[in-house]
């Protein structure tokens, strides 16, 4: 009888603690597999829908320039402004020739003014340090944000 109500008691306590994570990945979403979420009006890490790009700027240095985040501009080598922006090419996109693609990346907290490849670009890629995936895409077109999107991946927490 003794060995049954022990039985019992670890089979109700693995029930409690299976509901509980239950309750934990419904509300948390599941901690190594975080996602994207995407905002296309209001504010967002510290941008906010319809800034333009010198308000954006601002932005960046004031929300990241102290969190160690480096900003990225991608654009094909092939595009009318590859020319203008290919001296700002970081070296190890350089060596990538093959690749379709030129990289300009710089430390946030280095920037005191905006520079060509973020005032002609079209997205802004917000590099946070993380494990994995931890970064911030904001969007332009014609000049102002038109959205905001965060990928966070393997146990990135707010």
């Amino acid at each position: 009888m003794h060995l049954v109500i022990k039985s019992l008691f670890v089979v109700v306590v693995v029930i409690v603690i299976a509901f509980a994570s239950l309750l934990y990945v419904a509300a948390v979403g599941v901690p190594f597999i975080e996602g994207d979420r995407v905002t296309t009006q209001g504010d967002a890490e510290g941008f906010q829908v319809g800034m333009t790009k010198a308000q954006a700027f601002n932005a960046l240095h004031v929300h990241y320039q102290d969190r160690n985040a480096t900003v990225r501009h991608v654009w094909k080598r092939d595009s009318p402004l590859a020319g203008e922006l290919s001296q700002f090419e970081t070296p190890e996109s350089r060596r990538h020739t093959p690749d379709p693609y030129g990289v300009y990346e710089a430390a946030v907290e280095s920037l005191t003014t905006m520079p060509l490849p973020l005032a002609i670009g079209d997205r802004w890629d917000v590099q946070l340090p993380a494990s994995w995936v931890n970064d911030v895409y904001v969007t332009f077109e014609a000049d102002r944000i038109v959205e905001i999107q965060h990928s966070r991946w393997l146990f990135e927490r707010p």
